[in-house]
């Protein structure tokens, strides 16, 4: 080998100190500048304990490894850098990912490739950019490519992408992307990247919860486009999600903290809606919950009254659970949600607790009235608890007319709302001499829209629940028109609670 190709000349080992020894050298190669920021001493030691190594039997086989220097990736959404293969990779390598569109109706997508450590690319090295066109017209997100970064034994850089629903492709072939940067330069890039790493961090967080909120968002967009959903449900999902575009479209320079808190927002309305259009599907028949893991839950059917697990309240009818030790949920513990809101506190976030034992810190449930011994949803905004049942107890309920005692006497049919303070007194509280609105229980109340029938929400429990243990409603079949319109709401407040119709209505004797 000629001296002339020899590119660098490190030196290294305690001789080299010596002034003669370094200009005997340098004038051999040329008068080349010798490489001398390396540890003379250090070098010596560790080739010492490599070879000590390898006569030990430690190492069969010792290589060295070609990396990339950078790290490589893609421009998204204007100056984010989104890496593919980070520094330090082996070469040969391939990776790939998936991108999807970031705007409505965009008919070409643009794939800049770049290296280097930064979080923003224009504080990275740009290598080239190709195109790929007539890509079809779809709401943000609905477009995905396969991208694939390739590096060869040569160190030649291949980045394609393909649209996955035409099977369109583009791709660039990057030769000396190595060659582009000098060593000086890469090392300055490197420290830059420690120097400005914190800098970085913020910028990386930032664009993830705002990438987040905006996938999110119109995710919630796309699947509520779907009819399988009641109209209200649709119309509040789709005024949510306007809110939040709308915020962004204003707040693109929003700190990390905000967006998330947008996120949480979202996911306070869009999830129990979601959720309970799962129950109301019937939802899986067997499952697993985290309070229980040791085995699966399944879905059964009794008449006979159960403790739920989870919220420590009374159960009736179906609930899921565990033969083997007696594990029992209702179907609202087992399809919790980690946020939700309610239209009781228009923006306040109710966050979901998995406690398996009291808390003072909790207090009792604002729905029903009643202590909250397990889970529920917690707003601290409010200073609010709910059972998750109660969380999920239906707006308005309707009860079938039908006759009365009479033979030319009919009840028509009736709608009860969903209050959050009673206003006038309690049919069942008066049936059972509890003093009507003076009993002391609180929490929501149903209430027809005649304003002539009111019923606790804690009430309506211990109906079921009386009706399952004595098979009647203990009233009179004379005992007057508010027993008829007691016995009607019953069952349908029996079929929600219990989710079957038929059982609820089973259960009632003295029609």
């Amino acid at each position: 080998m000629d001296k002339s190709s020899v590119d660098d000349v490190v030196i290294v080992g305690g001789s080299t100190r010596i002034p003669k020894v370094q200009q005997m050298l340098q004038d051999f190669f040329s008068g080349k500048e010798l490489c001398n920021n390396i540890n003379q001493d250090e070098a010596v030691a560790y080739g010492a304990a490599i070879q000590a190594a390898i006569l030990d039997g430690r190492f069969h086989e010792l290589s060295l490894l070609d990396v990339t220097p950078l790290s490589l990736g893609l421009e998204i959404r204007e100056d984010d850098m989104s890496v593919i293969i980070p520094r330090n990779t082996r070469i040969p390598t391939k990776k790939k990912e998936e991108f999807v569109t970031n705007r409505d109706h965009q008919d070409a997508a643009n794939f800049p490739v770049y290296q280097g450590e930064r979080a923003r690319t224009k504080d990275n090295s740009f290598l080239g950019n190709f195109e790929i066109t007539g890509i079809p017209l779809a709401p943000k997100g609905c477009v995905s490519f396969n991208v694939c970064f390739e590096i060869d034994t040569n160190g030649i850089l291949r980045v394609s992408a393909e649209e996955k629903s035409t099977g369109k492709t583009n791709k660039i072939t990057i030769s000396d992307f190595e060659g582009r940067l000098s060593k000086e330069q890469i090392k300055k890039m490197i420290q830059e990247a420690e120097k400005y790493k914190a800098e970085d961090e913020e910028h990386k967080k930032r664009a993830e919860a705002k990438n987040a909120l905006e996938n999110y968002a119109y995710k919630m967009r796309d699947t509520f486009e779907d009819s399988k959903f009641p109209e209200v449900d649709k119309k509040k999902i789709h005024d949510s999600v306007g809110q939040v575009t709308e915020w962004l479209d204003r707040n693109q320079l929003a700190e990390a903290d905000e967006f998330k808190d947008k996120m949480e927002e979202l996911e306070s309305i869009c999830s129990p809606v979601i959720a309970n259009m799962q129950q109301d599907a019937g939802g899986p028949t067997v499952g697993n919950h985290p309070s229980h893991p040791e085995h699966k839950l399944e879905l059964k059917t009794y008449k006979k009254p159960y403790t739920c697990d989870g919220c420590k309240e009374q159960g009736f009818g179906s609930r899921y659970r565990c033969d083997e030790c007696s594990y029992e949920l209702h179907k609202d513990c087992m399809f919790n949600t980690q946020l939700t809101s309610h239209d009781f506190y228009e923006g306040s976030i109710f966050k979901f607790f998995n406690q398996q034992q009291p808390n003072k810190f909790f207090n009792s449930c604002d729905a029903c009235g009643k202590e909250v011994n397990g889970f529920l949803y917690f707003c601290e905004a409010e200073g609010k608890s709910l059972h998750p049942c109660c969380r999920n107890l239906k707006n308005a309920i309707c009860v079938q007319g039908g006759k009365g005692n009479g033979k030319d006497e009919e009840f028509e049919s009736l709608t009860f709302q969903l209050h959050k303070q009673m206003l006038g007194r309690c049919i069942w509280c008066d049936k059972n001499n509890l003093g009507g609105n003076s009993s002391g229980i609180g929490g929501w109340t149903y209430v027809s829209e005649c304003k002539d029938y009111y019923f606790h929400v804690y009430c309506t429990a211990e109906m079921v629940l009386e009706c399952c243990k004595t098979r009647t409603l203990g009233v009179d079949k004379d005992s007057g028109a508010e027993s008829k319109i007691a016995k009607m709401f019953f069952k349908a407040i029996a079929g929600h609670l219990l989710g079957d119709q038929t059982t609820a209505i089973s259960l009632v004797l003295n029609d």
